[in-house]
């Protein structure tokens, strides 16, 4: 394609594909964390609920305390997580900012192309002298 003139073309779409497979890829781990963080709150839920009932049952023993510590580690978990899908959407964030600057990029390429076939094209006209009107010369 480059002895064709079309190199710059197969790289922008090149940039175009790869950036639409990290796009892609992108969505799948944010729907896969969705999931995950759904399902790490329901347990953080019925860990809590379960906890309530064992106090509302239990006087104040080691093993109540042992819940509450878990517990806890489930909610500095749960925050972890967050912290990490605040840091995906941050990435997808630069993604995107990076196709954008890829597809300026290739217009810009495509542009500069196209003005230099129209300046190696010749003129259509006839060259003066060569059986051009004479005009009453």
């Amino acid at each position: 394609m480059d002895r064709q003139g079309r190199g710059e073309q197969a790289h922008a779409l090149r940039d175009a594909l790869t950036v639409r497979q990290d796009r892609a890829m992108l969505q799948r781990i944010m729907e896969q964390w969705r999931q995950i963080k759904g399902l790490v709150r329901e347990l953080v839920q019925a860990i809590g609920e379960q906890t309530r009932q064992a106090i509302e049952r239990l006087t104040p023993s080691p093993a109540l305390a042992g819940g509450l510590d878990r517990l806890r580690t489930a909610g500095v978990e749960l925050a972890r997580q967050d912290s990490m899908a605040d840091r995906l959407r941050q990435a997808g964030q630069d993604l995107q900012r990076q196709d954008q600057e890829r597809a300026r990029q290739a217009a810009e390429r495509q542009r500069q192309q196209q003005t230099r076939q129209q300046a190696s094209k010749p003129s259509r006209g006839p060259k003066p002298g060569r059986g051009g009107p004479d005009f009453g010369r």
